[in-house]
């Protein structure tokens, strides 16, 4: 392996594309004042359980300071600068952020820093509470430093070594490989030898193969890839209601999964041609899906670039955060989504090194509110045995920087299983509610692994009979729930009380006989024309009879509802009907002449009176059974509610089949159908 020379001036060199993200993302926070100061630090604690000497830490961090650029580096807003790499020589001008990288660190002060808090009533309370604080304080990214190491004594044998970086000069690629290299060095020099040779690369390669990349034509046919898969990208589906906001602070939760549950999760994956980590991605999205009901799923997942690449050896920050599309439906199967989730990031992997930056800027998203994806998974397979001499260190982490609405950390146990910490923006989230969410998604992820399944019965498991729910704290008992789908239960009550009063409206009223006997005679329409389960038929009526009519005819042809308010804005309108993909839309002459153009396939259904439908015979004998529903799965989608699009493009969000009878079962008196 080639070694890097030492450098013996400062070296001027231009930003990496994830600096510069960083860069500017710092000036806007520290525009915003003292609560956003600290916002991109990052950091972690390696605690210590054992005979440390701090000395050798000390001689340990000093040596590999020395051989990492990235840690002797400030950063300047332009100006003249130092010959050197990137620069066309001392007097150069440059009005671009650039980076300066010393040969010595560039400020005065120790670079190991002790405190001896022993004497405190909670050692390990005050430890933390100082690192906190220190990691929410504003940095200068001109003057500096831009990391900062204190170690704390919390017992006799017990030590807390705190790091804290600004995210402009460290990924957590980064910062666990600079770890990994001190924990290196200091055995090295517990055992009595010397300094090992010097291991990282230089920075300035790292900035090379970037400039490289900006200029080939490798960027061009990933910028192509990004802008097709993203053409007709939804509005991504956040897990919580509030809106989304700046992160003023993050707050955490952990979890985790058990090892026989996890290596069952692994050999699911295997047989679908993942690994576990793809499948563990596969699953948070599946998780996402049904809790928010979202077919097109967005995740943000981070990508390192490093593979081939100088970056691979060299600590700094490259780290590409790029969305990963996922499609998926209630019927497909485990299977079908390990299968699709793993070709998904293999894409996202060939086209990795195009920044998310310039996927906004392509998308025209630059300035707005319009996130690029949704919740974040990071993957930490990183090595994290760590090795002091006989003291074994176990990292901790304490940011990873701001988070727009939640970023799940997945670590691979000692034991076998799975370590989780989910960080949700404190904005939208409290503490609370992510336990709520952890406990969700482990309780999807046992029933992705349930044991005792035969392969091939959790591979064809489909996604919609996995829970997320507490089955205990569901509202209402289980039993009282209807089997059946509202629009049959409809019918069964009309076949026995057909002269029942059912709806009034505007002065009409129909019995539960005529009301279902109405219903299926559209229903036969409906059917005739393509409706069927999981196609979605938009209804565009007035409060009416006719409303009640067509909704329970959606319901009885076996389609999805989708209401459309006549009142809607024409584009409003025209991206729900194009958006839902829906094949008809039922309204009356009226109502039909005041919107706007459907899409093209959208077929338009006018409601008839009922002497016109020419099917079941109407009135207090008719049997609804002439007209079986095709039935419906109580996960199969009953009705879609677009959102306001207050925060971006409306988004649709899809209710079960059961969802729907549990809420009308709870209303108890209020829903008599199911007495």
């Amino acid at each position: 392996m080639s070694q890097t020379r030492p450098l013996r001036t400062p070296v001027s060199m231009a930003l990496t594309g994830a600096q510069r993200g960083v860069y500017y993302a710092h000036h806007v926070a520290s525009a915003g004042g003292s609560d956003a100061a600290g916002r991109y630090n990052v950091g972690q604690y390696i605690d210590l359980p054992g005979r440390l000497d701090p000395a050798l830490l000390r001689a340990a961090l000093e040596c590999t300071v020395a051989e990492t650029d990235a840690l002797r580096t400030v950063v300047a807003d332009g100006g003249a600068q130092p010959g050197g790499a990137g620069a066309a020589g001392a007097d150069a001008e440059r009005e671009e952020p650039h980076q300066v990288v010393h040969p010595e660190l560039p400020w005065d002060g120790p670079l190991l820093e002790e405190a001896d808090l022993t004497g405190r009533e909670d050692p390990r309370g005050a430890a933390l509470a100082l690192m906190r604080a220190d990691m929410a304080a504003p940095v200068d990214l001109a003057a500096g430093p831009l990391h900062r190491f204190v170690l704390y004594r919390i017992g006799p044998e017990r030590h807390l070594w705190f790091q804290r970086f600004h995210h402009i000069v460290a990924d957590a690629y980064a910062i666990t490989t600079f770890t990994r290299r001190v924990a290196e060095v200091y055995t090295a020099l517990a055992s009595g030898g010397s300094s090992p040779e010097r291991r990282f690369g230089g920075l300035s390669a790292v900035v090379a193969e970037e400039e490289d990349y900006a200029a080939s034509e490798r960027r061009a046919a990933d910028r192509e890839y990004w802008s097709a898969l993203l053409a007709d990208r939804p509005e991504p589906a956040l897990l919580g209601d509030a809106p989304p906001a700046p992160a003023p602070a993050v707050v955490t939760a952990a979890g985790g999964l058990d090892a026989p549950t996890a290596d069952r999760l692994a050999e699911l994956g295997k047989r679908s041609g993942a690994s576990w980590a793809e499948a563990v991605v596969a699953a948070f999205g599946c998780y996402v899906h049904r809790r928010t009901g979202a077919r097109d799923v967005v995740l943000g997942m981070p990508a390192m670039g490093r593979l081939g690449s100088a970056a691979l050896r060299t600590p700094a920050m490259v780290v590409n955060v790029l969305p990963l599309r996922l499609g998926l439906h209630p019927a497909d199967t485990v299977a079908d989504v390990l299968a699709h989730t793993t070709s998904r990031l293999r894409e996202l992997r060939a086209h990795q090194r195009y920044r998310a930056e310039d996927v906004r800027r392509d998308l025209s998203l630059v300035g707005r509110g319009t996130p690029l994806h949704g919740p974040m998974i990071n993957i930490k397979a990183f090595d994290y045995d760590l090795a002091f001499g006989g003291v074994r260190g176990t990292a901790r982490t304490l940011s990873e920087g701001p988070v727009d609405d939640v970023s799940l950390s997945v670590y691979r146990g000692t034991g076998g299983g799975l370590r989780f910490e989910l960080n949700g923006n404190a904005a939208r989230y409290t503490a609370d509610d992510l336990d709520t969410l952890l406990a969700e998604f482990g309780r999807l992820l046992r029933g992705i692994a349930a044991e005792g399944d035969e392969p091939e019965q959790a591979d064809r498991r489909p996604l919609g009979t996995l829970d997320i729910a507490d089955a205990a704290a569901a509202c209402g008992p289980a039993s009282d729930v209807p089997g059946s789908p509202v629009a049959d239960l409809v019918a069964e009550a009309a076949r026995r009380t057909p002269g029942a009063p059912a709806v009034q409206a505007a002065g009409v009223s129909l019995s539960f006989g005529e009301l279902a006997a109405r219903a299926d005679a559209l229903a036969v329409r409906l059917r005739a024309a393509g409706a069927g389960p999981e196609r979605v038929v938009a209804v565009a009526l007035p409060r009416s009879v006719d409303l009640v009519v067509a909704l329970l005819a959606v319901g009885r042809a076996g389609a999805v509802y989708l209401p459309v308010d006549p009142g809607f804005p024409a584009d409003r309108v025209g991206f729900m009907l194009a958006d839902a993909g829906a094949r008809l839309l039922v309204t009356d002459a009226a109502t039909g002449a005041q919107l706007p153009e459907t899409p093209g396939g959208t077929r338009l259904i006018l409601m008839s009176r009922p002497a016109e439908d020419p099917a079941p015979e109407t009135g207090p004998g008719h049997d609804s059974r002439q007209v079986p529903s095709p039935g419906s799965v109580a996960d199969g989608a009953a009705y879609i509610l677009y959102t306001s699009g207050s925060t971006g493009r409306p988004k649709g969000v899809v209710v079960s089949h059961g969802a729907l009878a549990n809420f009308l079962a709870d209303m108890g008196d209020r829903f008599p159908l199911s007495a």
